[in-house]
């Protein structure tokens, strides 16, 4: 069974609003990672436990696009595993304001903040620095405020603005490294977390950041070093271990991984990915019953997202229950009518039940993935051909 999975890595944000926010459930899509800095662990300055991620910084890196597989069963689908930012603090305002114009722009930013009203508060701390360019939690602020908005080119600006400033900030620097790493530059990324370690050993977010870095420069042992440092730094958080799961399975070290996923399970129960990345090494592993109830779980914890529904019906179909399979795959392409691995295999399980219009037809479908190389149409074409003569073309 081919694992074609592109798994997502987490990733921590530092510093925005000097509070807990409450925990929010990142958002499942699998053509798009999800990451928060305004939302997320709270470390170092502000006590209390850690939280991930709501709404913030926007990566758009996206799983390497697959020709058709020719056989019965496709490659499992890409976990939607999103990526996280821990943040220290939400809203910066450490410096000591007299009553002035700046001061009023600059704490109305911040309520602005709070509200979730991004652009609100980037046009007041805009007008906090015109009025005093010295201002260094505005340009903080503001950067925070254009991460979320997935603005990096800004933020980075902004947090470059605030470092000029105040130059022993580690969160600023590690903030900045999250931008760097949203935008693939990772080596300017790892350069950021870098010196925040430098002016803070203990800073956990910063460990399990550049640990993100250096997964995506296959750098696995690395990583691997900086997110049990991250833990021992006291980031007991389950987007640690399940980052840790991801490292073990690129390891090739799968027994590792389900005990990563575990640990990370322990901490969020209700966490749909976790369940359905486990499921499918479960999967990988021949557990079949395990991996059944976990991609269960993910599918009664997040019943809108087609991969676990798709990846079921990969399960039923290995073990021969077409017709299940065939529900299966119809409520994937229900919920991703894009989905080409589940159109393809409805087709196979179609042609296995002697449904061949209905295999036709979803080939053609298929025929309109404009990504498909000249030799996949020209297979899928043949295909339908042996299906209009009678014969099924898989079997």
């Amino acid at each position: 069974m081919s694992t074609d999975r592109f798994s997502i890595f987490f990733g921590c944000a530092v510093d925005q609003v000097r509070r807990p926010f409450h925990n929010r459930k990142p958002t499942q899509s699998i053509l798009s990672l999800v990451l928060i800095a305004a939302f997320g662990l709270v470390l170092g300055a502000c006590a209390g436990p850690l939280f991930s991620g709501g709404d913030g910084v926007q990566d758009n890196l996206e799983p390497p696009t697959r020709s058709v597989v020719t056989g019965p069963i496709a490659s499992q689908s890409d976990v939607p595993t999103p990526i996280s930012a821990f943040s220290t603090s939400a809203i910066r305002n450490t410096s000591t304001e007299v009553t002035d114009r700046s001061g009023t722009f600059h704490r109305a930013g911040i309520q602005h903040q709070q509200n979730q009203e991004w652009e609100q508060a980037i046009r007041s701390y805009t007008k906090a620095i015109n009025e005093n360019p010295a201002h260094p939690d505005a340009y903080f602020n503001r950067g925070s405020a254009n991460q979320v908005l997935g603005r990096h080119g800004a933020a980075i600006t902004d947090f470059s603005a605030h470092i000029r400033l105040n130059p022993t900030d580690p969160r600023a620097f590690n903030n900045r490294g999250l931008s760097n790493q949203a935008r693939a530059s990772y080596t300017d990324a790892l350069q950021d977390f870098n010196q925040a370690l430098r002016l803070d050993p203990t800073l956990a977010a910063a460990y399990a950041n550049r640990s993100q870095s250096l997964f995506w420069l296959d750098e696995f042992e690395m990583a691997r070093i900086d997110l049990e440092l991250a833990i021992s730094s006291g980031a007991d958080h389950p987007d640690i271990y399940f980052n840790l799961g991801l490292l073990h399975y690129s390891m090739g070290q799968p027994d590792e991984a389900l005990s990563s996923y575990g640990r990370a399970l322990s901490l969020a129960p209700d966490a749909p990915w976790i369940f359905h990345e486990r499921g499918l090494i479960y999967f990988e592993m021949g557990d079949l019953p395990k991996a059944q109830l976990d991609l269960e779980a993910a599918i009664s914890l997040d019943p809108k997202n087609p991969k676990p529904h798709y990846d079921l019906g990969l399960l039923q179909h290995h073990q021969g229950q077409t017709k299940p399979a065939i529900g299966k795959y119809t409520v994937a392409l229900q919920l991703d009518p894009y989905h080409w691995d589940a159109r393809q295999n409805r087709a196979v399980a179609y042609a296995a039940t002697k449904q061949n219009q209905r295999a036709i037809q979803d080939l053609d479908r298929l025929l309109g993935n404009s990504e498909l190389s000249d030799s996949a149409r020209a297979e899928i074409d043949q295909w339908i051909a042996t299906l209009e003569a009678g014969q099924n073309p898989f079997s």
